[in-house]
């Protein structure tokens, strides 16, 4: 009767893994894609797109995409702020050349959050004229 016991107690730890691995979900990664300012401009219309400017606040308020969202990728808070983005979005990201904006775009992308940066940030618009 012993190992009639261990037995049964053995085949249900075996169910609960294979639940639980089947449970288990992963996240997709999409890999985020560098993308130039006319096409950045064109899909900033699609309402299911949100842009996102990865600089500091001194940087937003000197110049900003307009209706772009600042999220400081280097304030210590975009951890808790890209918690709370909305995965169902695209988000298109920029920064002064693409370094920040690259990297926290990576980050999107691990979370399975489709995600855009601008080539050579906004300063490369110029350089580009």
């Amino acid at each position: 009767m012993n190992s009639i016991f261990k037995i049964s107690i053995l085949l249900i730890v075996i169910s609960i893994a294979a639940l639980a691995c089947q449970n288990a979900t992963t996240t997709e990664v999409i890999e985020p894609k560098e993308i130039d300012f006319e096409e950045f401009t064109e899909m900033a219309l699609d309402e299911n797109v949100v842009v996102l400017d990865v600089r500091e606040p001194h940087e937003y308020e000197n110049w900003h995409y307009d209706g772009a969202i600042l999220m400081d990728y280097n304030n210590g808070q975009f951890e808790a702020e890209k918690a709370q983005l909305d995965k169902s979005k695209t988000y298109l990201l920029y920064c002064h050349t693409s370094r920040r904006s690259s990297a926290a775009a990576l980050e999107l992308a691990e979370m399975g959050i489709q995600s855009f940066y601008l080539k050579d940030g906004y300063s490369g618009l110029t350089i580009n004229k």
